[in-house]
């Protein structure tokens, strides 16, 4: 027989899930250090790890209302990105020290415009996406991936180096390959985890310390 999954040793990444802001998070700030938020998978989070910062992926949980947002997106943008902008509006991402965009869509470039109008103060990076993958285009993303690296050098005062890159990418893909175990897991015949809970693991894993 094989032996289950106990829902206590989910209980960390469901709190994640759940909420907004998790205990590890809150533990990561207690240390002094800091959050970057994004919104797009197409962000490499593994640039904003090597810059010492923790990569939080924007999300709107416990948003109600968009009461705020609404004063600057029409109903025709998501509902999600007007919640999402409506709770920075309210100060409810206040653990985070900024947020990167990109031209993953048009309803977020607009919360790019309204972000560096509306909220000042905040570190804010808007990260260009080639649509092609030939030569020219990825001289351009290579060009993007370095302005949003001296960006954050610049802003937060740090060094990232070759080798903080190479560590970054080999915790992120350490990070990728226990997730496809989880899937694989999924695959058996009596799967030991819901599919409810491969999703809380996967949501959890953009939130906290990875």
């Amino acid at each position: 027989m094989e032996n289950k999954i106990k829902p206590k040793a989910l209980e960390v990444f469901l709190k994640a899930t759940n909420n907004l802001v998790n205990p590890l998070l809150t533990g990561w700030r207690e240390q002094g250090r800091k959050i970057l938020g994004y919104y797009c998978s197409y962000v490499p989070e593994e640039l904003i790890t090597a810059a010492g910062l923790m990569p939080f992926r924007i999300r709107a949980t416990g948003s109600t209302t968009t009461e705020l947002a609404d004063a600057y997106l029409t109903h025709i943008n998501c509902s999600f990105i007007r919640h999402s902008f409506d709770m920075a509006l309210r100060g409810d991402y206040g653990f985070i020290e900024g947020v990167v965009l990109t031209s993953c869509c048009d309803h977020a470039r607009r919360i790019y415009d309204n972000w560096k109008r509306y909220l000042k103060d905040s570190f804010i990076h808007f990260l260009a996406l080639p649509r092609k993958s030939e030569e020219p285009q990825v001289r351009w993303y290579r060009d993007e991936l370095l302005n949003f690296k001296d960006h954050m050098e610049e802003h937060f005062d740090v060094k990232i180096t070759d080798e903080k890159i190479q560590e970054a990418i080999k915790i992120h893909n350490e990070t990728r390959a226990l997730q496809r175990e989880l899937y694989d897991l999924r695959k058996r015949k009596n799967p030991p985890i819901t599919g409810a809970e491969t999703l809380a693991v996967i949501v959890a894993g953009t939130a906290m310390p990875k």
